[in-house]
């Protein structure tokens, strides 16, 4: 059994949610950062905010323009990324982890693949703890692309960063809701394994 466990699929399935009812008991156990979705009170996605482990359990927030760690904003027709405050918060959750059990990063495979210091503390931190999370597909990555919203390089840093999630060898978690029992299951026996 690796020492990771990372979903991938399709965007809004539900692979956060599986996560979070894994780990909902453990927090205190886990260190890492998770990203929420930031709705109006109509509904509307209005953008995303990386937020410490140990507020991983809200998945979904009202949006508030004053809280910190928002790091897309949809506005006016507009996507407006901030990956400095993406880079700069990940990298504080990553410096924490020193006594934590395991490693929750979700998601990872997308902005964070600019900054050269944040992919490197990603990958310090895959080499040295068991990690568990969400990686974007590299097919979301090129949409991302396509937008204007990362550079072509980050195409090259995930095939990088997908080698070290997924080693040779290594079984993708790959999320079909059909699927989701038997996830879960084999979730909480890699949780089991290591706290």
């Amino acid at each position: 059994m690796s020492n990771h466990f990372f979903l991938q699929g399709d965007i809004q399935q539900g692979k956060s949610t599986l996560i979070r009812s894994v780990i909902s008991s453990h927090l205190q156990d886990i260190g890492g950062f998770s990203c929420q979705r930031l709705y109006d009170s109509n509904g509307i996605k209005k953008g995303f905010r990386v937020v410490p482990s140990l507020e991983a359990l809200e998945l979904c927030k009202i949006y508030d323009q004053n809280d910190s760690g928002i790091f897309i904003r949809f506005e006016e027709g507009k996507t407006i990324i901030k990956t400095e405050i993406f880079v700069t918060i990940v990298l504080e959750c990553l410096k924490n982890i020193e006594n934590k059990k395991l490693v929750l990063m979700d998601e990872i495979g997308g902005v964070e693949l600019m900054s050269q210091e944040l992919r490197l503390a990603i990958y310090q931190a895959l080499q040295e703890k068991p990690c568990i999370g969400v990686i974007k597909q590299e097919l979301d990555l090129y949409r991302m692309y396509l937008r204007g919203s990362v550079e072509k390089s980050c195409l090259r840093y995930y095939r990088e960063l997908e080698e070290r999630v997924f080693p040779e060898g290594e079984e993708k978690h790959v999320f079909r809701r059909s699927e989701r029992h038997r996830l879960k299951e084999d979730m909480v026996i890699f949780l089991r394994k290591f706290i």
